[in-house]
């Protein structure tokens, strides 16, 4: 029997996801680097609450270095962003419990309903 321990400094990581994640073609080096900061800052709620420029200066870049980064992990889905930060897929990786994972996971699929255009919803003929 494996006994997981839950904390909020060890981060979860979704083996395949990840591994997927790794063979986009659309994603450079830069941005993996960009990702790990990320999971290393994040809450449990995964969260990371710092600005683009806060960002870039921690890690010795440009903003514009970052924000590139920050679009292209956006577009692959790794990513969200809002007006208070950048939210990191819990389907990638997670802090905490597989509860808080979970509730993470529903608010993720929330927001993609609410973002989706119905406009493009396909039509259905009877």
């Amino acid at each position: 029997r494996r006994v997981m321990i839950e904390d909020e400094t060890t981060v979860y990581i979704n083996q395949e996801n990840i591994g997927n994640m790794t063979m986009s073609p659309n994603l450079k080096d830069a941005d993996y680097t960009v990702f790990i900061l990320l999971m290393g800052l994040m809450d449990t709620t995964n969260k990371v609450r710092m600005t683009q420029a806060q960002l870039a200066e921690r890690m010795g870049r440009s903003r514009k270095y970052i924000s590139a980064s920050v679009g292209r992990l956006r577009a692959e889905g790794c990513i969200r962003t809002t007006r208070y930060g950048i939210i990191v897929s819990p389907e990638l990786a997670w802090k905490g419990s597989l509860t808080d994972r979970e509730d993470l996971i529903l608010e993720a699929l929330e927001h993609a309903f609410e973002s989706w255009d119905h406009t493009e919803a396909p039509q259905i003929v009877l």
